[in-house]
C-alpha cells in the first residue's frame, strides 16, 4: 500500500479534489487479535508532517529529523517524493493544525541510486535537506530547534521499537506504537494496527533519550505494507549511511523519479 502523498491523493480526488491520479487501496482484512492497535500521541519534537506544494493543508507523509553535523536533515521514504523536493514543507511537531517549532521549507532531496534506477523497495529511502531559518538574530537548523534522532543499521528481530506517524490529512495529532521488530524476506517489519495513508516515511526508533537510534521508515516491500497493520522498512546498510554522507556534505540533490505500483 502506498501510504505517501498518491495514497491520500486518491483518497481527495473521490472528494472532487484533484490533485494526482489514483494509489493503492488498502485491502479489507480483520486485524488479527494479537495485534495491538496504535494510539494518540501527543506531538514529538523530532516527529513531523510532511506536505507537497499545493497540497490544499493536507499533509502526505511523515518525517523524523535526524542528528547530523548539518544540523538541517530529515528522513522518510522515497516514495512519497516526485521532483527534487522544492515547494515541499516539513511541520515537526505538528499539533491540530498549529506549527509549534515552525515550517520548514525543503531545499534538497538525496535517495539511492538502486531508487533512482529502479524504484527498488531495498531503497525506499529518502533524506531531505531543510533551509535555515532566523531565531533570535541567528540562522539556525532544525536540529537546533527540535533536537535530532541518531542514524543506525537495521535493528535485529525482537527489538523494541516504536513508530510515531502522522496518517494523511489535517487537524490531527500523531499516532503511536511500541512493538518488538520482526523480519519478512530480509525487510525490518513492525505489526501494530491503524498505520495508512500519510504513516508513509515514519521512522522505526529503538531505544530512548540519548540512546534513540533510527533503524528504519515505513516504506520498502509494498511501499510500507499492504494492511494497516504490518509495516515494513527497507534494510539499513551500507547504501544509507552513503546516502546519509551525500547529504550532510550538501553534495547536489536528486531530481526523484515518481514511485510505481506497490503490488498490493
Amino acid at each position: 500500500m502506498n501510504r505517501g502523498v498518491r495514497a491520500l491523493l486518491a483518497c481527495a480526488a473521490l472528494s472532487s479534489l484533484m490533485l494526482a491520479a489514483p494509489g493503492a487501496q488498502v485491502r479489507a482484512e480483520a486485524m488479527p487479535s494479537t495485534i495491538p492497535q496504535s494510539h494518540t500521541t501527543a506531538p514529538i519534537e523530532t516527529v513531523g508532517a510532511l506536505f507537497p506544494p499545493n497540497s490544499g493543508g493536507q499533509h502526505t507523509c511523515t518525517a523524523t529529523v535526524l542528528a547530523s553535523p548539518s544540523q538541517d536533515l530529515i528522513i522518510t521514504a522515497a516514495h512519497c517524493l516526485n521532483g527534487t523536493g522544492a515547494g515541499w514543507t516539513f511541520v515537526p511537531g505538528y499539533d491540530k493544525g498549529n506549527a509549534p517549532y515552525g515550517v520548514w521549507n525543503v531545499t534538497a532531496a538525496y535517495v539511492r541510486p538502486l531508487w533512482q534506477s529502479q524504484q527498488s523497495s531495498l531503497a525506499d529511502i529518502a533524506i531531505l535537506r531543510l533551509a535555515k531559518q532566523k531565531r533570535a538574530g541567528h540562522n539556525v537548523g532544525i536540529q537546533q530547534v527540535t533536537g535530532g534522532i541518531r542514524l543506525a543499521a537495521e535493528a535485529a528481530p525482537g527489538t523494541v521499537t516504536t513508530v510515531t506517524s502522522y496518517n494523511a490529512g489535517s487537524g490531527d495529532r500523531p499516532i503511536t506504537c511500541t512493538q518488538r521488530q520482526l523480519r519478512q524476506d530480509g525487510y525490518p517489519m513492525f505489526e501494530c494496527g491503524g498505520y495508512v495513508g500519510g504513516s508513509s516515511g515514519s521512522a522505526f526508533v529503538t531505544g530512548t533519550g540519548q540512546s534513540a537510534r533510527i533503524t528504519g521508515v515505513i516504506g520498502g516491500l509494498h511501499q510500507g505494507g499492504c494492511v494497516d497493520y504490518v509495516s515494513y522498512s527497507s534494510p539499513f546498510r551500507l547504501g544509507v549511511m552513503f546516502l546519509f554522507a551525500r547529504a550532510v556534505l550538501h553534495h547536489t540533490g536528486d531530481n526523484v523519479v515518481q514511485a510505481g505500483g506497490d503490488g498490493c
